[in-house]
This record gives structure tokens, C-alpha cells and sequence, in this order.
């Protein structure tokens, strides 16, 4: 079971999940696409066993950080976790939520990923990055919250 569904409280339900941005990936590909590109014209030295680790450390790192991050919209709280060994996990009941920011450049336009802020009362401010399709999921926050409060 993901961190989201173990964090259910009574009668909540999961609404939307989101997840990271396979742009999490484009580093350690880039990477991957000079070291061959060195193995192939025979630049390397003696460094071929390092460049080969940074590569794997690279590949396990994204690969890691992106099955590890969870972000949802329950009909009561906005749920982001991230982290492995070292956890971060935030939660927002509904009727703390003051406002949803998304932040997206010309890259996250066109692959639509994007960082979104969540701005709780009282003025805190969390950021999560690379998140894939945030516009869906400011929507579908907004729609929890519209009816979270249609619901008093």
C-alpha cells in the first residue's frame, strides 16, 4: 500500500494522484548519452569504472526519488510526500488551503510539468517541483475545496 492510502483517515477518500514528471529523468540521460558517446570515440582514460558508477548512481537516484514521491487530493486534505530514508510528507486540510500557485516555464508548458506551491492559512508556503500535469491537479483541489464547502 502507498504512503497516500495509509494515510486515510475515516471516511476519506483518494481523489486524484499525481506524480513526478519523467523530466526527472533527462539528467542522468544526458549524462548516460555523453559517457557512450566518450566509451565510443575512445576519450576516456583511466576513469571508465567512475563515469560508469555516476551513471548508476545518477540512473538509482531519479528512479528512486520518482517512485518515492506521492502527491494526492483527498475530499478532506492535499497530501505531498517525497523521500525514502529521509521522509517529507506535508498535509493540508482543505479548509487550510488558501491558495494553489503553479509555476511553469517554457519547458513545462510544452511537456506540461510544473512546480506547485500550496499557500496555507496562516502564510506558509511548500513548493514541489516537476510535477507532472499541475494544472490538473490545482483543479482538482479546487473542485475538493468548492465542495468541502457546499457540503456546510
Amino acid at each position: 500500500m502507498s504512503y497516500l492510502e495509509n494515510s486515510l483517515i475515516d471516511d476519506e477518500q483518494l481523489i486524484y494522484r499525481a506524480r513526478l514528471h519523467w523530466i526527472i529523468f533527462l539528467l542522468p540521460a544526458v549524462f548516460s548519452l555523453i559517457v557512450f558517446m566518450l566509451f565510443i570515440t575512445d576519450d576516456i582514460s583511466n576513469n571508465e569504472t567512475s563515469l560508469l558508477f555516476a551513471v548508476i548512481v545518477l540512473w538509482l537516484y531519479s528512479f528512486i526519488y520518482f517512485k518515492t514521491s506521492e502527491f494526492g487530493i483527498t475530499n478532506k486534505r492535499v497530501l505531498f510526500k517525497t523521500g525514502f530514508i529521509r521522509r517529507n510528507s506535508l498535509e493540508f486540510f482543505l479548509t487550510q488551503v488558501e491558495a494553489i500557485e503553479i509555476n511553469q516555464g517554457i519547458f513545462g508548458r510544452l511537456l506540461n510539468y510544473g512546480a506547485v506551491i500550496v499557500k496555507g492559512s496562516g502564510g506558509s508556503a511548500n513548493s514541489f517541483f516537476r510535477i507532472d500535469n499541475p494544472l490538473e491537479f490545482r483543479k482538482k483541489t479546487q473542485e475538493q475545496i468548492i465542495l468541502s464547502q457546499e457540503k456546510k
